[in-house]
């Protein structure tokens, strides 16, 4: 017999640029768009050996601090290297028996993937496939 309880976990209720202080709280829009960086130093590092290092950005200073590198692209960017990888897909190198992946327009207007005939991956799992993960059975559309 299995008895359970409850224990209470923490979670990030809110989050501050460590550079300008820009405050959000869990629920708002910009809490999804801050980017928390977290890692260990490793062996010669300049920060140190084995120290942790962290931060915490908003949009706005991580844009401003390393724009001139950052790569942004799009959907039509994700649709393209999707495109590209159902190219160069082998069932025979690949151990699939089904033919090669073909894309089509699902009722939802997005593009989306059909493996086979009968098997239909729907926009939401193509993210997955260009992940490098082959998603199951989803919805018609």
């Amino acid at each position: 017999m299995q008895i359970k309880d409850v224990r209470p976990e923490s979670f990030i209720k809110q989050i501050r640029c460590d550079r300008c202080g820009r405050l959000a709280e869990l629920g708002e829009v910009e809490f999804q768009d801050f980017v928390s960086i977290a890692l260990k130093a490793g062996y010669a590092s300049i920060f140190g050996d084995g120290n942790d290092v962290q931060i915490d950005l908003c949009q706005y200073c991580l844009r401003s601090s390393l724009g001139p590198w950052l790569r942004v692209s799009g959907a039509a960017a994700r649709l393209d290297l999707l495109e590209d990888r159902l190219l160069r897909f082998d069932a025979a190198r690949h151990g699939v028996s089904s033919r090669r992946p073909q894309m089509f327009y699902c009722r939802c207007r997005k593009p989306t993937v059909q493996r086979s005939s009968d098997v239909r991956t729907c926009h939401a799992a193509r993210d997955r496939l260009s992940a490098g993960a082959w998603p199951g059975r989803a919805h018609m559309g």
